[in-house]
């Protein structure tokens, strides 16, 4: 199949083409340029609209959808809330791809989210990519495990401080977290000694995996990052030290002050960037009283990478554009705006070389406006998900 888009382009990673052309076949991008560059085939299916504009399929991040359903808040499985280092769980267990709230975010023009347990854990296990439109969960999931659940600050000391159970202060969050890696440590000393000693009958002893310890122990061999839940600035540098301690790369996930410690920041090699929001609920706890939508913007102007979410159904996934809108309002740059829900999102995820941007090569999922996306009034009038039509208006 070969279809041709035509209108003004954003491919994110260069600059807007007006009276452009994108080419896609097989499910991928394979020509992006001019009306007067790219030359197209008679026999193209082709998609045009007055004023249309093409974006990359929208991209959210930190999403809690089809683990907690809007319809039912009370049926959840966000947090295995039992014991506060559960680093082997995994989403794609417990995603349920019948939420209504996927139908929702397609017709808003987000193609992919970011799955992650809650933040009642310290370590609360492994977070998936998937599509927004699919049969199941094996056809949706791009990508498996996207990062290891990390929390910080008020939720885990809550959550079992009513269980009359540690941790329920901050010192006993970054103890247990830092016992869990010493631990983990140790395992990979002993899994190492285990097949050293593998030919050696005298010495060679069956070794006792443990999917916990066997979990962060990616996260040690950065083959994961950490995404870590941390709102008050003394959070994050809390964050940010055991991730200097152990040597692991991390993303710092709803970033609430982070604009108050720019430079501590912009100093952390470990950090990836940051995943800011939600931006819009009224602060129902301590520890957003700080929060502000000048974040986002203080990040970009401080060449932070940084990306927004909904943590949805803390605020409804399928309202990301406005969230930027938002972000815009208060200082985010335009001419980077539109990065925070698409590349940016994409990094976030470790999606980057395959989603993000409109670029040859890459997966065709594409969001079509009416109008300028960074226009209020703009809709999706078509969304495309591996260069087929999920959406039309």
């Amino acid at each position: 199949m070969l279809t041709v888009i035509r209108g003004t382009i954003h491919p994110i990673s260069s600059e807007i083409i007006k009276n452009g052309v994108l080419i896609i076949e097989n499910g991928m991008i394979k020509r992006v340029g001019s009306e007067h560059s790219v030359p197209i085939p008679n026999d193209a299916n082709i998609i045009e609209l007055p004023n249309a504009h093409i974006t990359p399929g929208f991209i959210d991040p930190h999403t809690h959808i089809g683990l907690a359903l809007e319809e039912f808040i009370g049926d959840s499985d966000v947090n295995e809330a039992t014991n506060p280092i559960t680093p082997a769980l995994r989403v794609i267990d417990a995603i349920d791809t019948k939420d209504p709230a996927f139908k929702r975010a397609i017709e808003a023009g987000i193609t992919t989210v970011g799955i992650l347990p809650g933040s009642a854990n310290l370590i609360g296990g492994l977070g998936a990519a998937l599509h927004t439109y699919g049969n199941n969960i094996n056809e949706q999931t791009l990508k498996f495990p996207i990062g290891m659940k990390m929390a910080f600050g008020e939720n885990p000391k809550k959550t079992y401080k009513k269980q009359k159970k540690t941790p329920t202060t901050r010192m006993a969050n970054t103890k247990l977290i830092r016992e869990a890696f010493l631990e983990t440590l140790h395992y990979i000393e002993k899994q190492k000694n285990a097949n050293q000693n593998e030919n050696d009958k005298k010495k060679k002893k069956p070794f006792k995996q443990n999917l916990d310890y066997q979990a962060l122990s990616e996260l040690l061999a950065k083959k994961l990052v950490a995404r870590i839940h941390a709102h008050r600035s003394d959070d994050i540098l809390a964050a940010l030290r055991i991730a200097i301690e152990f040597d692991f790369e991390l993303w710092i996930d709803h970033a609430t002050e982070s604009h108050l410690i720019i430079d501590q920041l912009k100093a952390q090699k470990n950090l990836k960037g940051c995943v800011v929001g939600p931006i819009m609920t009224a602060r129902y706890k301590f520890e957003l009283r700080n929060r502000t939508a000048k974040t986002p913007g203080i990040l970009v102007k401080n060449n932070i990478l940084t990306a927004l979410t909904s943590d949805h159904p803390v605020l409804p996934v399928y309202y990301l554009k406005e969230y930027m809108h938002l972000a815009i309002k208060h200082g985010l740059p335009k001419e980077h705006a539109l990065k925070t829900v698409t590349l940016n999102s994409a990094t976030a995820l470790g999606l980057e070389n395959i989603l993000g941007t409109l670029e040859e090569g890459k997966r065709a999922d594409i969001v079509i406006f009416n109008n300028d996306p960074l226009k209020y009034e703009s809709t999706p009038k078509y969304v495309l998900i591996d260069g087929n039509v999920v959406f039309s208006d």
